[in-house]
């Protein structure tokens, strides 16, 4: 056997699938005017919906009053029909519907082959392969005249809730089953004709209903508002159009069971204007009764409830919003403060000494390892206070510095002392940078202090070594220097013999030509103090004395180690070209230090030539760079560098007996006067040094 759903849905589908026959058979009821269609129609959507595979209604003969007549009937097997429509004419008292005719009860045999014994139509429905039928009774005046019988292939399919259901769907509509006129019913028909006019009055729309809830009437004001002829209401197919599509199987939720149950009921729906427009509309329907109690009638009133609702939603809404907005503030106060939290925890653990200060310089707040260096506390550290922590020798250095950043809100950049709980001074490097707002304001100092008394021991180490590293540079430079000290001193002194000679010839002449001896005296003076110069500058150079920055004339400065290093460069034919520009302004520098920077830089030239094939070429320059500098040049011929940044680290050295400090202590030197040492890139062979000095009016500052 075959159906046109599932042949095997749950009794949760069977239910489903029951509801939509019953609205269906709502908007049916409304255009059949006779019975035999609309028991057909029940009959085929029964078998359509897959919930039945046979379904038939009969009314008993009038004559005999116990032979039941098919009027309606839907079934997947006609041959069954048949012989069904054959055995009624026969007494068979075991067909469940002329038991449920006599008995006037609901016949329900959920095993037919259980009970098929014996039992003729039974047996014969387990032939056709139906597994259980239903038959229940059509009630007029407490008598049945009729019964609707149902044949399921599948006796899982239908279950009590099922039943329960169907039976009571036939109670309420049973009004429709067993009586149905040819033309609408009347108004008329309720025997109070002054009613229609009393009813048309009412300012409220007002829907009268039949005992089962067959729709009789609808006042005048309702259609109005629907714009509908009461015809098209009672009997129309299209009549549920008027109810907002989403609310129809809602409304059919509350309405069936509301007239099953005899007692008042409301819900709220959208009714359709005649204008297109649905307004929402609170339904009351409360039933009439007669003398006895029993529901006679249903009257349903209407009442416009849309502006409320509307207000309603507007207010849900707003609460909503308000909710989330709350919800909103609270989420970000948390996050504040959990913001605050990390942040505050975050400057705690920064490895450095934070603070912050009022836009007028008091002292505000510190992280956890400032309070703990102070000894825990930051009370007492007000406008001026915090001055208590500094080192006296830096108060004044201090104050002014912080005094003139609040004043103008430049960057405060200082090094300083600061005493720690056990009075012990550290050295820290201070810096403070201002916030400001969108006027360019300042509206708070941010503060950090960094501990660098380690580093300050390490650089003031690291200055002893150097200072002596260039000692031991100097003493590694005698013997370089020797023959250079030997040449100078010899130079003089032979020149010293021979005028001395001079003079006695003059003197010891016949005629003494005193003309010429004092000349010869004069140039013996001069030759003597040349001598001594040489001796005096050598014994500076190697002397062991704090440096003196005095002001000085550079180029001398280049003459007189060019002078020193006079023998070697004739000893190794080396060319010197020197171009010193004139009028240079003095610079302020230690006389002896810069001598060994130039010693060191032209003697580096003279070996990087030694064994070169290019012309020995010693360049010397100097000139002004910008307005507060002097630049100095040094290019030789010789094999140029490899690594030019490498050469200025300590103990680097391209010479087999070198020491690798030369350079690096040159480096040394510039920057102690403020200048700058590097390699410069050279076209052509060689290699130029560069470096510059500030001038003494920019040094002094």
């Amino acid at each position: 056997m075959s159906t046109t759903a599932s042949s095997h849905p749950s009794e949760q589908d069977a239910l489903e699938r029951l509801h939509k026959v019953m609205v269906a058979f709502v908007d049916a009821s409304r255009g059949f005017l006779d019975e035999q269609r609309l028991y057909q129609f029940v009959c085929s959507r029964l078998v359509e919906a897959g919930l039945f595979e046979c379904a038939w209604f009969g009314h008993a003969d009038v004559s005999s009053g116990k032979i039941l007549k098919m009027i309606a009937h839907a079934a997947d097997s006609e041959d069954f029909l048949q012989e069904l429509k054959a055995s009624l004419g026969r007494p068979a008292w075991d067909d469940p519907s002329s038991v449920a005719l006599q008995k006037g009860k609901v016949i329900w045999i959920k095993d037919i082959d259980a009970h098929s014994a014996g039992q003729p139509i039974l047996s014969n429905a387990v032939k056709y392969g139906y597994a259980s039928v239903l038959s229940i009774p059509i009630i007029s005046n407490g008598k049945p005249t009729g019964a609707l019988t149902l044949y399921c292939a599948d006796r899982e399919r239908i279950g009590q809730t099922t039943v329960s259901l169907l039976t009571q769907w036939v109670a309420s509509n049973q009004g429709d089953f067993v009586r149905r006129t040819s033309a609408p019913r009347q108004f008329s028909d309720l025997n109070e004709a002054e009613l229609r006019q009393l009813l048309d009055l009412i300012p409220q729309h007002l829907v009268l209903y039949g005992a089962f809830g067959r729709k009789l009437y609808f006042n005048r004001r309702f259609l109005d508002y629907l714009g509908l002829p009461l015809e098209t209401l009672l009997y129309g197919e299209n009549a549920r159009q008027v109810v907002h599509p989403d609310d129809q199987n809602r409304i059919m939720g509350v309405f069936v069971p509301g007239f099953s149950n005899g007692v008042p009921f409301e819900t709220e729906v959208r009714v359709r204007r005649k204008d297109g427009e649905f307004r929402w509309f609170l339904v009351q329907v409360t039933p009439v009764r007669d003398g006895d109690g029993k529901v006679i009638r249903w009257c349903g009133t209407s009442t416009d409830i849309h502006d409320r609702k509307q207000a309603e939603e507007r207010s849900r809404q707003e609460k909503l919003a308000l909710r989330e907005d709350i919800e909103d503030r609270k989420r970000a106060e948390e996050i504040a403060r959990r913001n605050v939290r990390d942040l505050r925890l975050l400057i705690d653990t920064i490895p450095g000494m934070v603070w912050t200060a009022s836009s007028s310089g008091a002292m505000e707040t510190a992280n956890q390892l400032f309070l703990d260096y102070l000894g825990g506390t930051f009370s007492g550290i007000d406008q001026q206070g915090w001055i208590k922590i500094v080192h006296p020798d830096d108060t004044e250095l201090v104050m002014r510095s912080w005094l003139h950043s609040v004043a103008t809100g430049d960057l405060f950049n200082v090094e300083n002392r600061i005493r720690r709980s056990d009075s012990v001074y550290r050295w820290f490097h201070v810096i403070a940078r201002p916030l400001r707002n969108e006027d360019s304001q300042i509206v708070r100092w941010y503060g950090l202090c960094a501990d660098i008394e380690d580093a300050k021991s390490a650089a003031e180490a690291l200055q002893r070594i150097q200072g002596q590293l260039s000692r031991a540079t100097q003493v590694a430079a005698v013997g370089e220097l020797a023959a250079s000290i030997a040449h100078e001193i010899n130079q003089p002194l032979a020149a010293v013999l021979m005028d001395g000679s001079a003079c006695r010839r003059w003197l010891s002449a016949q005629s003494p030509n005193l003309i010429e001896a004092t000349r010869a005296a004069e140039r013996v003076i001069r030759d003597c103090n040349a001598a001594a110069e040489v001796v005096r500058r050598i014994r500076a150079l190697f002397q062991r004395a704090e440096p003196e920055k005095l002001p000085l004339e550079l180029n001398d400065v280049v003459a007189e180690v060019i002078g020193l290093l006079k023998g070697d460069i004739v000893r190794q034919s080396i060319a010197v070209e020197t171009h010193l520009e004139e009028n240079l302004p003095h610079i302020l520098a230690d006389r002896v230090q810069l001598q060994q920077v130039i010693f060191n830089l032209l003697t580096n030239g003279i070996q990087a030539m030694e064994k070169s094939d290019h012309p020995k070429k010693l360049h010397v320059r100097s000139r002004r760079q910008g307005a507060e500098m002097v630049l100095i040049e040094v290019r030789d011929h010789g094999t140029g560098l490899k690594d030019p940044e490498k050469i200025f680290e300590a103990f680097f050295t391209t010479k087999k007996t070198g020491m690798g400090m030369g350079l690096a202590i040159c480096r040394s030197i510039i920057d102690a006067h403020g200048g700058r040492l590097w390699a410069a890139p050279t076209n052509g062979p060689g290699a130029t040094i560069c470096f510059t000095l500030p001038l003494q009016a920019s040094a002094s500052q």
